[in-house]
């Protein structure tokens, strides 16, 4: 490649190859999860995500930190989307949650103060009880692991209350928290500009609030994958 420059028309030689190999590097570097995934690829670190579908395999596509959260690309076009994150921040949210019939307050810190970790899962609204079933199936090997789940939409206190009430045939054994003013959300990005409603993702979050890995689902197809999410509780 030759670059010319407007002073003087010289020529200056750019090594494209050693640009590419660099860049190659720095993204498989970036997906790395040796660790977790005993060596698997990044494919197979998607076909997690769907090894209960037997539809085909979908991508995996990078988010990158910004300030407050991650910038998500404005093109969903992949269906499933999974970060590593090391610069993610939880804010010290405190909110209106629902559990046994119960509201109150909860504090994230207060309880990042009694397990290592906090896995917050963000669905789209109540009355979808795909990814509740889910999670309640898996709490005692979240439990197991010194961790607790945590749903959140944007769906209000009372709204999750009437859920439980009727929409359920067994009562979840973590709390639903209210985003009712979706600032948690916006702070991880997480807001669907065309619904207003939260995308299907998971944070999980250790006791200094650091963000360890998040997942964003964009496909209905596909359910949280429990293994994986053990796999990064169990590496800290």
């Amino acid at each position: 490649m030759i670059l010319l420059t407007e002073s003087n028309f010289s020529t200056v030689h750019i090594d494209c190859e050693a640009i590419r190999s660099k860049k190659r590097r720095r993204i498989q570097q970036s997906i790395s999860t040796e660790h977790l995934y005993n060596g698997t690829t990044a494919g197979a670190v998607s076909a997690a995500f769907s090894q209960n579908h037997n539809n085909s395999m979908l991508t995996t596509e990078e988010l990158t930190d910004a300030n407050t959260g991650m910038d998500c690309n404005d093109n969903f076009s992949a269906a499933l989307i999974s970060q590593r994150s090391t610069e993610l921040v939880a804010p010290d949210f405190n909110c209106a949650a629902v559990f046994n019939n119960e509201i109150f307050r909860l504090q994230l810190s207060n309880l990042l103060n009694t397990h290592k970790a906090v896995v917050l899962f963000f669905y789209e609204s109540d009355f979808a009880v795909n990814d509740i079933s889910l999670i309640s199936r898996h709490y005692e090997r979240l439990q197991h692991l010194n961790s607790v789940p945590l749903a959140m939409s944007t769906d209000t206190e009372m709204v999750h209350a009437a859920f439980l009430r009727s929409s359920l045939t067994f009562s979840p054994p973590f709390p639903l928290v209210a985003d009712t003013t979706r600032s948690v959300s916006r702070h991880f990005n997480v807001i669907n500009p065309d619904s207003g409603l939260t995308q299907r993702s998971a944070f999980i979050i250790d006791r200094s609030r650091k963000v360890r890995f998040s997942f964003v689902l964009e496909d209905s197809r596909l359910s949280h994958s429990i293994d994986t999410i053990c796999n990064i509780l169990q590496s800290f």
